[in-house]
């Protein structure tokens, strides 16, 4: 019967297939027995940490938070994880202080300005947060394979010129990034932007996730896994879409 219902779908042009998950695609693609160390670009509230402590059982984690009142949940949250270092920083391509702008939707807040403030997006509050290389910090860790995941509103690729040592050198295995098509920071990078970077280093797009669409049905943001093996990499046109509200 399942055989039947796929061969009827095809000669519709569908498809069916399960939802994938980014982390467990980068730990498997990471292609090493066992990852040392996890980076979590963007912690927030701690979900990807999560994620990434189930998806790697023998990694560390490094959750990157530059808000101090999410970096203290953190801390509480993972208390009792001796895994999780909390590193209260935003990840960038330089180190020293730089104004952060916090959002009502906090999730959105970021180290640039909003693009269109007559949006959905609305600054509320500066901060002045504290950033770091990735490299620097890696310079103090005893790591061979990493995974890095980056959620950072736009100032991925700021981050990515940050860690320009592990990505050549072999270190980072595999990276899930978020990704956007649309301009939604001011001076906030674009999903070529980060395609052409990675590439430049040997690294390929492996697959697109989570896609979210525009009112207008284009693509406005999602998340991108990229592989150090850029022989393994393709584009998938399959993947998951919800539309803005």
């Amino acid at each position: 019967m399942k055989r039947l219902v796929h061969q009827v779908l095809a000669k519709a042009g569908l498809h069916i297939e399960r939802v994938r998950d980014p982390y467990v695609d980068a730990v498997n693609l990471a292609a090493v027995a066992d990852l040392d160390l996890a980076v979590d670009g963007g912690a927030y509230k701690g979900v990807a940490t999560q994620r990434l402590l189930e998806a790697c059982p023998g990694a560390r984690v490094l959750a990157f938070e530059p808000m101090p009142d999410f970096a203290e949940k953190l801390r509480t949250r993972f208390a009792s994880e001796p895994r999780v270092r909390v590193i209260q920083k935003a990840l960038s391509d330089e180190n020293g202080s730089a104004t952060f702008h916090v959002h009502a939707t906090r999730f959105t807040s970021s180290l640039h300005e909003i693009a269109d403030p007559a949006g959905e997006m609305q600054e509320v509050q500066k901060v002045v947060v504290e950033k770091t290389r990735l490299d620097d910090v890696l310079d103090t860790v005893d790591a061979r394979s990493i995974v890095v995941k980056l959620d950072l509103q736009g100032h991925e690729h700021a981050a990515l010129l940050g860690m320009s040592r592990a990505l050549t050198d072999g270190r980072i295995r595999t990276l899930i990034a978020e990704v956007n098509f649309a301009r939604r920071y001011a001076a906030g990078c674009s999903f070529a932007d980060i395609v052409t970077l990675l590439g430049g280093v040997g690294f390929g797009l492996h697959r697109l996730y989570e896609l979210r669409l525009t009112a207008g049905d284009g693509y406005e943001i999602g998340d991108a896994v990229f592989v150090r093996d850029p022989g393994r990499a393709l584009l998938s046109p399959r993947c998951e879409t919800r539309r803005a509200s």
